[in-house]
């Protein structure tokens, strides 16, 4: 009986959780891109951000979240002005979940 309580409890939970993904990020000296990519067969909810970090040390960032459909893709964006202060680096962190009946 405890298995099966425990069993139910761990699929009720997985069915919400949340998993890293490895956004695509390119960097030019006016603009960082995240792109983020859905391979699965199912709608996915993607939160996080995309930062960048210019010449002069600070950290911009952007927040993006929205749902990506089958195959789809979406972008977060983070601007700055290239002649004065380009960026240098420029990295994301989303986490996403599958969307299902869920939402």
């Amino acid at each position: 009986m405890r298995l099966l309580a425990a069993l139910l409890l761990s699929f009720s939970f997985s069915a919400f959780a949340f998993f890293p993904v490895n956004p695509l990020v390119q960097v030019r000296a006016d603009v960082v891109s995240a792109q983020i990519y859905n391979p699965y067969y199912e709608a996915i909810l993607c939160e996080g951000f995309a930062f960048g970090r210019t010449a002069s040390g600070a950290v911009i960032q952007s927040r993006v979240a929205d749902i990506i459909p089958a195959g789809g893709y979406r972008y977060a964006y983070v601007n700055t002005n290239a002649f004065l202060n380009p960026f240098v680096q420029g990295w994301a962190q989303v986490l996403c979940r599958f969307v299902g009946r869920y939402y």
